[in-house]
């Protein structure tokens, strides 16, 4: 079972598979208040028909029952008696003992977090890896505000470290968020728009380093909610020691993750907030109904054989037979209320996350040549052959970044666009408007030849490089051009431009 566990997690990182959990957000510890949800646009895009797979655990914690109106406040498992035997409690099938959940996120963040030892988590943590994932033997549905507190107990299964005691406070500063990237790098899965962790195994990590969610950016009309703050599952305890008023205060940030569908002043944001969402989970009942009910169990080797990333878009790739199984849970992604099976079944959704990878892929651009990064490599390019060589190779993704109308990256070439980034060399050369200067321009623009004839300089330039200066954009020349336009300037071409 751990050969196979870290299997998986090899191949959930070599994959380039695109966002999950993304979008997420488990219980984190963020020391600053919470912020508005941001709504600045996202230097990728967001092509929400293309996404709708990211999206994926979107709905899960809205479940029809969930909450009407106002923010209930509700912590079921803090009453939970712990001496109740739950040993035969049965969610989704025969599994262990259901986890008590008696403690508080900040205690188990002590017990399972940087310093502790693996006896005192293990103690508190038995079963829960495997009770609070994707699978046949999750409780996730009828424990969901017990496993977010309990996130951390996802050092047991050796994916990851424990999540830095202080990210939450690392990921709180919008003016500066280095730190926070480089702490969250090892989950990049968990928050990126170009890669997908495998959801079974990594659920919990994800929730782990919740507060890296707030490294995401918005798209337009898409909402980002930032993470809840620590300690919002005591303020929201039923007993004496929790704080109403607080969290009452706190959940209203997150409101638009259980707005009704349909709410023209407060549209649901739970489709693009998955993770986050469920750090506010303290807030209400968030309902979740049983896995599979609509969409069959998805094959056990989805994710590492028949939708793996070298299965579908490798040389001797069959999309086939990814797209035949996707077909199965097709109703995940409809775009129509009427036809989308998410509410559902968003567990059972889940299990089909890798099919994320085929709207990325299946284009009409061929895979970019594998010495890609020599040929338009600088050291390489400096000379008119082996510039030819790196423009040739770059041609077929040329519609990667032409203009709106005539752009291909969404069209199933995501990820072979961005094999071809080293072809971004050519916006600094390549291009053919500007030739090299003459070998006679240094002397007429020299400082003595310039003080005898400044015409003459004047003319020399403006007739070999004058597109460079242009400031009509339409007409400058300089992206392509960059080289041979700093060559005329450097040359003598200057004294022109003081």
């Amino acid at each position: 079972k751990q050969a196979s566990k870290q299997a998986s997690k090899q191949a959930s990182k070599q994959a380039s598979n695109t966002k999950m959990m993304k979008d997420s957000s488990p219980d984190v510890e963020t020391s600053a208040e919470p912020e508005q949800p941001s709504t600045t646009p996202s230097s990728t895009g967001n092509n929400k028909k293309k996404w709708m797979w990211v999206g994926l655990a979107a709905f899960a914690v809205i479940a029809a029952a969930s909450i009407t109106t106002g923010v209930v406040v509700s912590n079921n498992n803090n009453n939970k008696d712990n001496n109740e035997d739950e040993s035969s409690s049965d969610v989704n099938g025969s599994r262990g003992t259901v986890p008590q959940f008696a403690k508080s996120k900040a205690a188990i963040d002590l017990l399972c977090g940087e310093g502790s030892t693996k006896a005192e988590c293990e103690a508190e943590c038995a079963n829960v890896p495997d009770c609070c994932s994707i699978g046949d033997t999750s409780c996730l549905v009828s424990e969901l505000e017990g496993c977010v507190r309990y996130a951390k107990c996802q050092v047991l299964a050796e994916l990851e470290e424990a999540a830095p005691d202080n990210l939450a406070d690392l990921c709180s500063n919008a003016d500066d968020m280095t730190e926070c990237a480089a702490a969250c790098s090892a989950v990049s899965c968990c928050y990126s728009d170009t890669e997908e962790c495998d959801s079974a195994l990594y659920f919990l990590t994800c929730l782990d380093y919740a507060p890296c969610q707030n490294l995401r950016t918005a798209g337009d009309g898409v909402v980002v909610v930032p993470t809840a703050p620590p300690g919002l599952d005591e303020d929201c305890s039923l007993d004496d020691s929790g704080d109403r008023d607080a969290c009452q205060a706190t959940c209203e940030t997150a409101s638009c993750c259980w707005s009704m569908d349909g709410d023209a002043e407060e549209p649901n944001c739970l489709q693009d907030n998955w993770i986050t969402c469920l750090t506010y989970a303290s807030c209400g009942s968030l309902v979740i109904p049983e896995a599979n009910g609509v969409v069959p169990v998805a094959p056990e080797d989805l994710y590492n054989t028949t939708c793996n990333l070298d299965g579908i878009w490798g040389a001797d790739g069959d999309r086939t037979a990814c797209e035949d199984v996707c077909e199965l849970a097709s109703c995940c992604t409809a775009d129509t209320e009427e036809g989308n099976c998410f509410l559902e079944d968003p567990i059972g959704c889940l299990e089909y996350v890798p099919c994320v990878l085929l709207p990325l892929t299946g284009g009409n651009i061929p895979r970019a040549p594998e010495d890609l990064s020599e040929t338009c490599a600088w050291k390489t390019i400096g000379n008119a052959t082996s510039e030819k060589a790196c423009i040739d190779a770059c041609e077929p993704a040329k519609c990667c970044t032409d203009s709106e109308d005539e752009n291909c990256f969404a069209d199933g070439n995501i990820l072979t666009c961005v094999e071809y980034v080293p072809c971004a060399i050519l916006i600094i050369v390549g291009g053919d408007s500007v030739q090299g200067p003459p070998d006679d321009l240094q002397a007429t623009c020299s400082s003595s030849g310039f003080a005898e004839d400044p015409q003459a300089c004047k003319t020399m330039c403006e007739a070999g490089a004058g597109c460079c200066f242009d400031m009509n954009f339409a007409e400058n020349c300089v992206l392509g051009n960059v080289d041979k336009c700093a060559a005329w300037t450097t040359t003598g071409c200057w004294r022109n431009w003081k």
